[in-house]
């Protein structure tokens, strides 16, 4: 049985300096520019109408899909606390993230 020729360095840690390389270029962008400066979590707040069961549904329902589809779990958790309380806010992105999380799985499976 003959040995898989080894990798040498440099086609090792290429790929991987690409991807840092690209995400440093993102990150720049990003921050030179007004892209991000839209979005507020006061925004949010115009969809909600003052019934805490329905615009806890449609928290939940929203960030669900969101976070199922990659948004970072941090986002509902401030946003959550921002408009619900420490407490409220903490269960309904919790509850948010893990459904889409489950959505995720079921996806995959």
């Amino acid at each position: 049985m003959t040995k898989p020729a080894p990798k040498s360095f440099a086609r090792s840690v290429l790929p991987a300096l690409t991807w840092l390389t690209a995400l440093l270029i993102i990150g720049w962008f990003v921050g030179k520019t007004q892209w991000l400066a839209d979005w507020q979590p006061e925004r949010f707040g115009q969809y909600l109408t003052g019934n805490v069961l329905y615009d806890s549904a449609i928290f939940v329902g929203l960030f669900a899909v969101l976070s199922a589809i990659g948004l970072p779990r941090q986002i509902p958790a401030f946003i959550g606390g921002y408009y619900f309380g420490v407490l409220s806010g903490l269960l309904l992105s919790t509850l948010a993230v893990t459904l889409g999380a489950s959505l995720t799985l079921l996806t995959v499976r």
